[in-house]
């Protein structure tokens, strides 16, 4: 009789949620849901952008705002970018005309100048300059370049990625302008002058896979440089 009027408290106590036992605790029922990453990475803040059209260019700059803790991307075509705050700025991509370079802010913050030079005197000359949050400058995969005539639709190279979250960048620049690029796919204009054609664009993707920076293009056959690159939103 002991050990069923014990059993029959023991089930009161549980059902109560109470201590049985010296070292077992046993609460009311819990419900677990799914979980998501509290990292909040990848959102896109414009910095700066220039572009001119002329004889003669040597150098472009253009001064934002930068944020502590974020991948800078600056695509231009001069060979080298350097900026007030002292960042490094590594080259991912050459490819024809165009280049894609990026630094990360770390704890450096505030206003700041980005100036690229290098390559000789050009005729159009661009500077997009543009952040993301939470990320480093790790790429997925290996960034792409197509330089060929322009087609319709105008195509980066193709980047296969292994990471499951990634902000793909794709920049285009043809050598006859005026022309506008617009994205298709998919993809979001971020920087784009008709003047000068061309055109930065991005998409956040969420699963590995083969990826192509594609524009339509108002003005085809000409030479042309398009470029796609991807970053993991975390490392």
């Amino acid at each position: 009789m002991r050990w069923l009027l014990f059993l029959l408290l023991s089930s009161l106590a549980l059902a109560q949620g109470v201590t049985v036992g010296p070292k077992v605790t046993v609460g009311p029922k819990v419900t677990l849901g799914v979980g998501t990453s509290g990292g909040g990475g990848g959102v896109f803040a414009s910095i700066c952008s220039t572009s001119n059209a002329g004889s003669g260019l040597t150098s472009q700059n253009c001064t934002g705002t930068i944020a502590a803790n974020t991948l800078i991307v600056v695509t231009t075509q001069y060979t080298g970018c350097t900026d007030t705050l002292g960042l490094t700025y590594t080259q991912d991509l050459g490819a024809g005309a165009l280049s894609i370079y990026h630094a990360n802010s770390s704890s450096s913050s505030g206003s700041d100048t980005i100036t690229c030079t290098g390559g000789g005197s050009l005729t159009f000359a661009i500077l997009y300059a543009g952040s993301y949050t939470g990320m480093v400058g790790t790429t997925d995969g290996t960034p792409a370049g197509n330089t060929a005539t322009s087609t319709n639709p105008e195509l980066g190279g193709a980047v296969t990625t292994t990471h499951a979250a990634d902000i793909c960048m794709g920049i285009a620049d043809q050598a006859a302008a005026p022309a506008t690029l617009t994205p298709s796919g998919g993809w979001t204009s971020r920087f784009t002058n008709a003047n000068t054609a061309a055109v930065y664009i991005d998409q956040t993707e969420s699963s590995t896979g083969t990826y192509t920076a594609s524009w339509a293009n108002s003005s085809t056959g000409h030479s042309a440089s398009a470029l796609t690159a991807c970053y993991k939103i975390s490392p």
